[in-house]
Parts: structure tokens; C-alpha cells; sequence
């Protein structure tokens, strides 16, 4: 990739199935949740912070993204990968 392209994410684990990314911080912010022009679409979880005044469940929720086959399916290793990592998060977390 070049230096100048920049190349964004919106989810901090990336799961397929052989493997499980962390690619943003468990203790930052990924745009994944709740996210839109008009509003949270589930006003009862809008949070806020003074870096993030418009805030939302992004500020207090870890995004777990599964990737799909070329064929569009989620392979179900894939889906225990998932299971793994949720796992881990729900040990490390509570």
C-alpha cells in the first residue's frame, strides 16, 4: 500500500476462519455501533464523552466483525472462532 493511502476500520476483531485480528485497541473507540446521521437508532444506548460529544454504544462496546466466504456465507469455523473470542472478552471483562 502506499504511504499516502490510508486504509480505515470500524470494528476492533476481525474473525475468519483460521484466524482472529485485533485491529483497534480494546481501549479505544471503533465506529461500528449505533452509528448514523438521524440519531442512535437505539437511543437507550447513547453514551458521551467530552472527545466524543455526539456519542453512542460506539464509547462502550467492543465491535466483533465475522468475515464472510466468496460465496457470501459465514464458514462455521468461523462462527467458533467468534464463540472463542466472545469468550475471551466475557473472561477478560466479566
Amino acid at each position: 500500500m502506499p504511504k499516502d493511502e490510508k486504509r480505515y476500520t470500524s470494528a476492533h476483531l476481525f474473525v475468519d476462519r483460521t484466524k482472529a485480528l485485533d485491529l483497534i485497541p480494546l481501549d479505544e473507540v471503533a465506529f461500528h455501533a449505533n452509528e448514523r446521521k438521524e440519531g442512535p437508532l437505539i437511543p437507550s444506548l447513547r453514551a458521551t464523552s467530552s472527545y466524543y460529544p455526539g456519542g453512542n454504544a460506539n464509547l462502550i462496546s467492543i465491535g466483533i466483525e465475522m468475515c464472510v466466504e466468496k460465496d457470501g456465507t459465514i464458514h462455521p469455523d468461523t462462527i467458533a472462532r467468534t464463540v472463542l473470542v466472545v469468550q475471551m472478552l466475557q473472561h477478560k471483562f466479566g
